[in-house]
């Protein structure tokens, strides 16, 4: 795939629009929920993510903000759908964990990581 591509729900909402180079996807990427509330907007070089990928909830609250470098995760934070910043989300320099919520606030899963690698993923479902 070579250029821009683009999806759309059947309601006509936008799905999502991502840029593709040599078959990698490579520039800003954007998808949306089917309300039409932007779900995640991040960065790409040849399939690898770059600098500050952002996300939010349905309900367009901020998800969260993480920070990657030549594809490798090195900072972030998240917040809980009702605003609030995780308590439990410590990611610095690469290493720590991130908790991954719902919509309703239930925890899904826990990420580990250590030097930008996700190690360890423990689901709560």
């Amino acid at each position: 795939q070579h250029g821009k591509a683009a999806g759309w729900y059947e309601n006509g909402q936008p799905m999502s629009v991502t840029h593709w180079k040599n078959g990698k996807l490579d520039g800003e990427s954007v998808n949306w929920y089917e309300n039409g509330q932007k779900k995640e907007e991040v960065s790409l070089v040849t399939g690898r993510p770059l600098g500050l990928a952002k996300t939010w909830y349905q309900n367009g609250q901020k998800s969260g903000e993480i920070s990657f470098h030549n594809g490798l995760f090195v900072s972030g934070q998240k917040w809980k759908p009702d605003g609030n910043p995780c308590p439990i989300t410590n990611l610095k320099d690469g290493d720590g964990v991130s908790v991954v919520y719902d919509d309703s606030g239930k925890v899904l899963k826990t990420l580990k990581f250590k030097e930008g690698i996700k190690l360890d993923e423990n689901s709560n479902e």
